[in-house]
């Protein structure tokens, strides 16, 4: 399979002050934003030419020091959302909450907590993103939930999605660990399996291949590009990226509280 290619093709204001990451619930054809400001979910639904949004509460009780909510994914097999946060590493689980099973949903519950051990000295360059890696894509042949951890080191983990404990830290190629400012987050593609890694500081996605090399696993270089074009203008502080079930390819900006949309060639 050929390396993809994409196409910005629209961009969309989103009512939230901090979207530091983004999920795709593929049943519901609809979007969710970590946003870090708030300490809320947002689910959105993108039509051609504009976007609706509603809130979905997550924040932790206050005796609960929770901060700097920068991941979240979506789990298609246990049907829940599951968020981390970069200073103290916790992973939290939700189920989403609906009056009917085909209805849009309205709340959440939280069902499973866990905390990540400390990967470097810095805890603000800590987990930035989160995603899904089904089984038929794993090496293994088991599901993964895959993160990114933004520097010091750069590294993608994979953790199992029932004891959400870390299985494999796997460094970036070298050449483009050194290359690489930093890591923001991580997308699966639905088509080929390959995570795509978005870099704030460098404004780039890399895609790599999960493989199997000499017994063990390892990611295999496919391609770099920019985020960034004549169409898009400067885009403020990329901080989430995901896919949608044709593969077309969403990013969050910080900075200008906007979505892209790149379409797949």
């Amino acid at each position: 399979m050929r390396p993809p290619k994409f196409r910005f093709a629209a961009s969309y204001k989103l009512q939230v002050k901090e979207p530091s990451g983004l999920a795709y619930i593929p049943e519901l054809d609809r979007f969710v934003a970590i946003d870090d400001s708030s300490r809320t979910l947002v689910l959105f639904e993108l039509t051609k030419h504009k976007l609706k949004a509603a809130h979905l509460d997550s924040r932790p009780r206050k005796k609960d020091k929770v901060s700097d909510f920068e991941g979240v994914t979506y789990d298609p097999e246990r049907r829940r959302l599951i968020t981390v946060s970069e200073r103290s590493r916790r992973i939290r689980t939700f189920r989403l909450l609906a009056k009917r099973p085909t209805s849009k949903p309205s709340g959440l519950e939280q069902i499973g907590e866990a905390r990540l051990p400390k990967l470097g000295d810095n805890p603000n360059k800590g987990i930035e993103g989160l995603a899904f890696l089904p089984a038929r894509f794993a090496p293994d042949s088991r599901s993964h939930i895959v993160a990114v951890n933004e520097a010091d080191p750069k590294a993608v983990l994979l953790i199992d999605p029932e004891a959400l404990e870390i299985e494999h830290e796997l460094a970036l190629p070298r050449k483009w660990d050194r290359a690489i400012g930093d890591l923001s987050d991580v997308a699966v593609d639905p088509l080929s399996g390959h995570l795509f890694l978005l870099s704030d500081e460098s404004r780039q996605v890399l895609e790599l291949e999960l493989r199997i090399k000499r017994g063990k696993l390892d990611l295999a270089k496919v391609q770099r590009f920019d985020i960034e074009g004549r169409d898009t203008g400067k885009i403020k502080k990329p901080e989430g990226i995901v896919f949608d079930y044709d593969g077309d390819l969403y990013l969050t900006s910080e900075g200008s509280c906007r979505v892209y949309r790149y379409k797949r060639r």
